[in-house]
């Protein structure tokens, strides 16, 4: 999941083993001030999967026997 986030530049991993409490209290008061620069996500996702499922069905000689 790190990869996709990083994509999108909304990487906010942190490694837990290695903080204590207050610093990672730090990270999230920090990250819910510091503007955000995340990358534009596809939001037409369904409509090309429904275009693929009808581009499907419309050539299934399979069914038409």
């Amino acid at each position: 999941m790190c990869g996709r986030l990083q994509n999108y530049r909304a990487d906010c991993s942190v490694r837990l083993k290695k903080l204590c409490a207050d610093e990672l209290a730090e990270l999230a008061f920090r990250g819910l001030h510091e503007p955000v620069n995340y990358a534009p996500v596809e939001d037409d996702g369904a409509a090309r999967a429904a275009c693929e499922i009808v581009a499907v069905m419309e050539n299934r000689v399979w069914a038409t026997g």
